[in-house]
């Protein structure tokens, strides 16, 4: 019997997770992630109260906010969304970059060899 790999697993559902915050993003965040919130200004009686950033978690915002007044949330899912766009681009760039060096290095030569000996003496 083949044992679980527990970390392909988890690793897979934690991927899942992220994809499905990127696709419904719209639906999740409710503020946009980089209005500024000055804060609120309430009259009573003749005093005048004012409270500014940063703000305790609530219900307008449920992580709170940052000292600019910005909405912890929103910017949470805006940057999974650019974090997942980073990686996506960088895994690409390494493909298209190490595959034709593999293919002609699998091909032999001088330059194979000395390719061979750089990435062995360098890592």
């Amino acid at each position: 019997m083949k044992k679980i790999n527990w970390a392909i697993i988890i690793g897979l559902i934690i991927i899942g997770i992220l994809i499905v915050i990127i696709i419904f993003e719209d639906g999740i965040i409710r503020a946009d992630p980089f209005s500024i919130d000055d804060g609120t200004v309430q009259a009573l009686d003749d005093e005048t109260l004012s409270k500014g950033p940063p703000f305790p978690p609530s219900i307008l915002y449920k992580y709170g906010a940052d000292p600019l007044g910005r909405n912890v949330h929103s910017l949470l899912i805006f940057g999974t969304k650019v974090t997942i766009g980073v990686a996506v681009l960088s895994a690409l760039f390494r493909i298209l970059l190490a595959t034709p060096i593999a293919f002609y290095s699998g091909i032999g030569g001088k330059i194979s060899s000395s390719l061979l000996k750089f990435f062995l003496t360098s890592l």
